[in-house]
């Protein structure tokens, strides 16, 4: 006895979720990592134009902009290291070679289905929550990266006048 057409779907389209789970955050990694090189740049170019702009530049505005850009940018990168740190990912299922055959191979076809089935749940649910985090972590980044540009610009208009 084999599992049926409709018991197959469900398992494909499961795994094709948990694939895409997988994915995501690959995705997330990689903005995180855009992140840090936009922020690294606005604070090489913030510190390049106190240290060597026009004397304006050096006013307590202009220092105190730095510092405030640097500040972000500390969060910035915490935020960053923290969507990165490892951490668990749950694979569907068991890697042990006993435990597979015990549970889904000398078991009823239905009882390997809903095993193979309850196993791709939990794991895709369990890397969602995982990805869920990494992407509030990656999107405060980028509220910080904001921020950082937004402090230069109220900076170069204060200094302008």
């Amino acid at each position: 006895m084999s599992i049926t057409a409709q018991q197959q779907l469900v398992i494909e389209q499961q795994q094709r979720y948990y694939d895409a789970v997988d994915r995501t955050g690959e995705h997330l990694d990689g903005k995180a990592s855009a992140l840090l090189q936009a922020g690294s740049l606005v604070v090489t170019i913030a510190g390049l134009a106190t240290l060597l702009g026009p004397q304006s530049a050096r006013t307590p505005w202009g220092v105190g902009a730095l510092i405030a850009v640097a500040l972000l940018f500390m969060a910035m990168i915490a935020c960053i290291v923290m969507a990165w740190r490892p951490a668990d990912h749950l694979l569907p299922g068991s890697t042990d070679w006993d435990t597979m055959f015990d549970r889904y191979i000398s078991c009823p076809v239905d009882d390997a289905y809903n095993l193979a089935l309850a196993n791709l749940l939990d794991a895709t649910a369990y890397n969602l929550a995982r990805n869920r985090q990494k992407a509030e972590l990656v999107t405060l980044a980028g509220w910080l990266l904001i921020a950082q540009v937004g402090v230069l610009l109220l900076a170069g208009l204060m200094l302008s006048f």
